[in-house]
């Protein structure tokens, strides 16, 4: 049972105060809040958004314990628009440089190495016991450890190997589909091609064969009045 935490938690920092927080929340408005922070601070690289929200502990007592709630940032086709007219002045985002090129990896590779002090610092608690051992977290820990490449042997790891072979036969699989299918609808087009000139072949053959007898009836009348 979580209690009303004391006077001297009572700060935005507070772990004790965001769950009473979140009690008073849970109990007025929304069984089950979602907390996002987001961070716009132009220094920090990934995305400036994170939630999370209050579960049940792993230990034996009734106590709750935050998790990180996975967030994706999306925007509709009309938000799109109107960050383009709005940018449409300052910078080109189509046109892309070897400065903006470094930028990105670069802020990609410091996003990484934050990802790593996480990862790193967790299991450092673990090992120290303060966190309770996950086995999901120390199998994906351990999937990735299986993905790293074999720098010293300068080669790649035998998982990576088989992981890009499969993305590489799905690729392949998707790309000759898509050729079956497009010779597929160039010989049914081919064939309507071929049936509608068929059809204005046999049409101008009526109209000839018609226009020939109509021009013998006219000889034929004009032979007769002669006569």
């Amino acid at each position: 049972m979580i209690r009303r935490p004391p006077r001297s938690t009572l700060s935005s920092s507070s772990a004790a105060s965001d769950v009473y927080k979140r009690q008073v929340v849970a109990d007025r408005f929304c069984p089950n809040p979602v907390y996002c922070v987001v961070n716009t601070d132009t220094t920090k690289s990934g995305i400036p958004v994170l939630a999370y929200t209050a579960a049940p502990g792993r230990n034996a007592n009734n106590t709750l314990e935050f998790r990180n709630v996975p967030t994706d940032l999306a925007t509709t086709e009309p938000e799109e628009i109107g960050v383009e007219q709005l940018l449409r002045d300052l910078t080109d985002s189509t046109v892309t440089t070897l400065t903006t090129q470094i930028s990105e990896k670069y802020q990609s590779l410091a996003h990484l190495e934050l990802l790593l002090k996480s990862i790193h610092e967790y299991l450092g608690d673990v090992a120290a016991g303060h966190l309770p051992m996950s086995q999901d977290i120390l199998g994906m820990v351990q999937e990735l450890t299986g993905f790293q490449p074999q720098v010293h042997c300068l080669q790649t790891s035998e998982s990576m190997v088989v992981t890009l072979n499969d993305e590489a036969l799905a690729t392949f699989i998707a790309s000759m589909s898509r050729t079956v299918m497009s010779l597929y609808n160039v010989i049914v087009n081919r064939r309507n091609v071929a049936k509608e000139t068929a059809k204005l072949v046999e049409l101008k053959d009526k109209a000839r064969a018609k226009k020939a007898e109509e021009e013998a009836k006219e000889a034929e009348k004009k032979e007769t009045l002669s006569k």
